[in-house]
């Protein structure tokens, strides 16, 4: 009965990962979960973005996404304030 909760579990965080790429607009590729600090395959919405492998626990947990989008967003912010300076 406890491996079947186990399975459930994982199941379930699974879907979680899933469910929180969706609302960053990208996708988790991976198709099982071990453990919270087991890396799963990640995808951003942006195509040239490459793929990367980070745990549920970096992403979910700490509500993280793509470092190469928040590159971005930081030498978009730099632009702005040399051109507002």
């Amino acid at each position: 009965m406890q491996y079947n909760k186990s399975i459930e579990f994982k199941n379930e965080q699974l879907q979680k990962a899933k469910n929180y790429a969706l609302s960053m607009n990208g996708q988790c590729l991976s198709s099982q979960y071990i453990n919270i600090n087991e890396k799963l395959e990640w995808e951003c919405h942006n195509p040239k973005h490459t793929n990367w492998l980070s745990s549920y626990r970096k992403i979910v947990t700490k509500n993280s996404w793509c470092r190469e989008c928040v590159k971005e967003k930081i030498n978009i912010k730099k632009k702005i304030v040399k051109i507002l300076v």
